[in-house]
């Protein structure tokens, strides 16, 4: 079954076996069945330039090749292409768990490359004062904008009704469980729809399992969640809240995580939400990480837009 059908992608929690490529080879003995083989279909790991449909979830360990990180006196207009080219996004390694000391789940609309080094980019930002080559990616597939929003919905509001959740979340949660069996310590960053799965895994978790997940700590970065229903289920697994990013411009934990839907943050959001869907990372008050309101400010200049950059300054001088 190919990726083509987001009710498909969805229905991998129940039926797996139809969503990924397995070959199990066995012999039907006297003392029952014998497994002589179980074979995985590798091609469909890794990156898929020109089909991005066709990427599947996995765990990648993704390596560092430069040093430029993005931090709040460092930025110039080619910033973007220095944090592309900081993380290994061509060739990615799929590995089977977590080892690393650090992790991280990326949001909605990232294929594979683009998945690595912008969230190695926030992974650097939220731990600041700590330095890594290497983390492990746990990689959202994307399909297109649609079947994103419907994905962060079913996780969000509609799976108990249909008996189940994405394969993001049970496979999250069987990589947060696993590490924590083996007493693996890690730190984690979730961005936008990652933050949905990462708080819907946890709550998977506990009602299967319910021990503690206190190996995990977590930083969360412009979350499509309410921030408050996932503080309170991080306190429930033992899971540390590091830090939490969210720009006071960025519809997306505004409005769809309904952190603040005051008329002023409505207001606020949909005057940038061109921004949030456009191609502009910089410009973008979703995209990377939010590193201050003043930051933002500059960031908008730099990438021309003006108009823009006038209504965070009123902001600013308004006192937020």
């Amino acid at each position: 079954m190919q990726r083509k059908n987001a009710f498909q992608r969805l229905r991998r929690s129940q039926y797996p076996f139809k969503g990924y490529h397995y070959l199990v080879e066995f012999v039907i003995a006297s003392s029952g069945i014998v497994i002589n083989e179980v074979y995985f279909d590798k091609q469909l790991l890794g990156v898929k330039s020109g089909t991005p449909y066709l990427e599947r979830n996995a765990l990648y360990k993704v390596q560092r090749k430069g040093h430029m990180a993005f931090k709040k006196d460092n930025q110039d207009d080619k910033i973007v292409e220095k944090l592309i080219a900081n993380w290994d996004n061509t060739e990615p390694v799929p590995v089977p768990r977590v080892e690393t000391q650090y992790a991280a789940v990326n949001g909605m609309l990232n294929e594979l490359p683009k998945a690595t080094w912008l969230m190695g980019t926030h992974l650097e930002a939220a731990y600041q004062n700590q330095s890594f080559d290497d983390y492990t990616l746990f990689h959202n597939p994307s399909d297109s904008a649609g079947e994103d929003i419907f994905e962060c919905g079913f996780d969000k509001r509609f799976a108990g009704r249909f008996n189940g959740y994405s394969h993001n979340v049970h496979h999250l949660a069987a990589v947060l469980h696993e590490a924590q069996q083996r007493g693996q310590r890690t730190q984690w960053v979730a961005h936008s729809q990652g933050a949905i799965i990462f708080a819907r895994a946890i709550r998977v978790h506990l009602k299967a399992i319910g021990t503690p997940l206190n190996c995990h700590s977590i930083s969360l970065h412009g979350v499509g969640c309410n921030m408050a229903d996932v503080r309170l289920v991080c306190q429930q697994a033992l899971i540390t809240v590091s830090s939490s990013r969210n720009n006071p411009f960025d519809m997306v934990p505004n409005i769809f995580g309904a952190n603040n839907v005051s008329t002023s943050g409505l207001l606020r959001s949909l005057k940038f939400a061109g921004l949030v869907t456009g191609d502009n990372s910089l410009a973008s008050p979703h995209t990377l990480p939010y590193l201050g309101i003043e930051t933002y400010h500059h960031q908008l200049l730099l990438s021309g837009n003006c108009d823009q950059a006038k209504i965070v300054a009123r902001y600013i001088a308004k006192g937020g």
